[in-house]
């Protein structure tokens, strides 16, 4: 859900990259991590230690209400992402905070699904305008918790819509609006811009102008749940 118009300008036309397609057996997860590594995307909590990792789309908790990706797929990031968002969580840690990932690399499969089955709803990307950046690795949803790993009251839940799940939250509770202040200026500090709809989605600033080669399941040899 990354559609809308977004609070920074871009001024680049993005290339449109063909993913590989085609049914495959999914290899182990240490070859998935090399090849993973061949386009640049790393092992989130390899970087980040104290991240805490809830893939939404490994389980039925989300907007399609079923389990998008492999049980055990790996959260991944472009390498710089990643060290962006070590600086965000050791930023937010100085207030008491962790990070908790909602999603980092999606394979462009499952954004063509989630266009195919929601894209009438206009909450999804057309991959024939332009891939998400979760596509390659350079974006990110994200939310706070404890340092335990204790969720904490945030605008929403993952994937919602309406006005407390814009980047303003207007009408949320005043503690809630304080963590969010809390988050958006870490994120900022690192080199992460933020879109309007979608409080939880960061965007790499790095990667504005120019987009790096989208990375399919097919690539790092995943198979996707049917």
């Amino acid at each position: 859900m990354e559609s809308g118009k977004m609070i920074y300008l871009l001024f680049a036309v993005f290339l449109i990259v063909g993913c590989a397609s085609g049914k495959r057996q999914q290899v182990e997860p240490h070859e998935i991590a090399r090849r993973a590594g061949e386009f640049d995307l790393v092992d989130v909590q390899a970087v980040v230690p104290d991240v805490y990792i809830d893939l939404r789309y490994r389980s039925s908790d989300n907007v399609l209400k079923r389990s998008l990706y492999p049980s055990d797929m790996p959260c991944l990031l472009k390498r710089s992402t990643a060290l962006k968002l070590r600086k965000a969580a050791e930023f937010v840690g100085k207030y008491g905070y962790a990070l908790k990932v909602w999603d980092g690399w999606r394979p462009p499969e499952v954004q063509a699904l989630f266009y195919d089955k929601l894209g009438h709803t206009g909450m999804f990307m057309d991959p024939k305008l332009m891939w998400s950046r979760h596509c390659t690795g350079t974006a990110v949803d994200i939310t706070l918790v404890s340092p335990g790993g204790k969720d904490l009251d945030m605008p929403t839940d993952h994937d919602e819509e309406g006005d407390l799940a814009r980047y303003d939250a207007k009408g949320a509770a005043p503690d809630v609006l304080h963590r969010l202040a809390i988050l958006q200026n870490a994120m900022s500090k690192a080199g992460f811009l933020l879109i309007d709809i979608e409080w939880w989605h960061f965007d790499d600033g790095e990667f504005v102008f120019r987009q790096p080669r989208v990375v399919s399941a097919g690539d790092l040899g995943l198979t996707l749940p049917e």
